[in-house]
């Protein structure tokens, strides 16, 4: 059930099995994941980092955590006042 990356990183130059699956893949893909993944020539090519959400929507704002550290100055910053040092 992806809602597409938060990020890819990897090394350069890109191999071609990873060139040629970007060209139909990219963060907002729903499923990049799993097309990533099939497209690796073995296993373990791709691996995962923990689960990390994207602000893309209001809708997404529900998903931050207003007990964790920092959540001040994520706010600041959401609402266009970021906090002075």
């Amino acid at each position: 059930a992806g809602r597409g990356l938060v990020a890819l990183a990897a090394r350069l130059p890109l191999p071609d099995w990873l060139a040629a699956a970007l060209r139909d893949v990219d963060l907002d893909t729903p499923d990049a994941l799993a097309r990533l993944r099939a497209a690796a020539p073995r296993p373990g090519l791709v691996p995962q980092g923990p689960g990390w959400h994207r602000l893309r929507t209001l809708d997404d704002l529900r998903f931050l955590d207003p007990g964790l550290e920092g959540w001040e100055s994520t706010r600041a910053l959401l609402e266009g006042h970021p906090l002075a040092r």
